[in-house]
């Protein structure tokens, strides 16, 4: 009663007290937020924690089958740690963690690594520098409103500023636009040519 506080105790079965829910529709809103389709076991991890498994499923997008890794090596491996990992039946990888460089000033480092004895070197992030490394907002995946450019760039110019009406581009907006073009060139032309006979 002192645990309770004076609340009436389950004595049911604590699932039978749940509201019926409407599996096809979660199934629906689980892929689409994974962007795949998920099997039963993924379905089931995803009824019970949503959000720590959309998280868990962008994850795997981004670096693979992280599954395999054991928590001390999700985690972090110290230099010379080395760790053998089954990434498929029968197929195995033998990782050793050899070197790891400064941190750059993008907060990037340089890790250096044996695979299956043949040296390889990666640019990771630094977890420790990137509190204070100045990052730009990257596209998210799945979202729509996103648009991911295709190479790496930057702005030259900015063409508008606050307050400017911007017209949406359009076949009919650009072929007056053309026309006003061509219509003051050669107003140009013309107001140019005397000047030029007379300079001759």
């Amino acid at each position: 009663m002192k645990a309770l506080k004076g609340a009436t105790p389950i004595t049911a079965r604590p699932g039978s007290l749940l509201p019926d829910a409407d599996l096809a529709a979660h199934r629906e809103e689980a892929e689409k937020s994974c962007g795949r389709a998920i099997d039963e076991a993924e379905f089931s991890a995803y009824l019970m924690y949503p959000k720590i498994f959309t998280e868990f499923v962008a994850l795997q997008r981004k670096y693979g089958p992280v599954s395999v890794l054991p928590t001390p090596v999700f985690y972090g491996m110290k230099i010379g740690d080395e760790v053998t990992l089954e990434i498929e039946r029968g197929k195995m990888l033998v990782v050793q963690l050899t070197a790891v460089g400064e941190a750059r000033e993008d907060g990037q480092v340089e890790i250096f690594f044996e695979l299956n004895g043949q040296p390889c070197v990666i640019i990771a992030p630094d977890r420790a520098a990137a509190a204070s490394v100045k990052t730009r907002p990257n596209a998210e995946s799945g979202n729509s409103a996103h648009i991911v450019a295709p190479i790496p760039g930057a702005v030259s110019t900015i063409n508008v500023v606050k307050d400017h009406h911007v017209v949406r581009s359009t076949r009919r907006n650009d072929r007056r636009a053309a026309r006003r073009v061509r219509y003051a060139s050669r107003s140009t032309d013309q107001s140019i040519e005397p000047t030029q006979k007379r300079d001759a």
